[in-house]
């Protein structure tokens, strides 16, 4: 149950990366690839700062 806890944020994050993107799409299809590339960068950016939470410790 743990493992499922600590994947939860993540799977809300990607979640909602793809529904941004899918949505910018519906509305101007070359939009979906710019918002999907910039939650990429922006992805890749909150990965590699890395962060601490309660739950990585114990």
């Amino acid at each position: 149950m743990k493992k499922i806890f600590d994947l939860l944020p993540v799977l809300l994050l990607a979640a909602g990366a793809g529904l941004i993107t899918a949505g910018a799409a519906l509305i101007w299809p070359p939009a979906g690839f710019l918002a999907a590339g910039a939650l990429a960068i922006l992805g890749g950016v909150l990965m590699i700062r890395g962060g601490e939470n309660d739950h990585d410790k114990d």
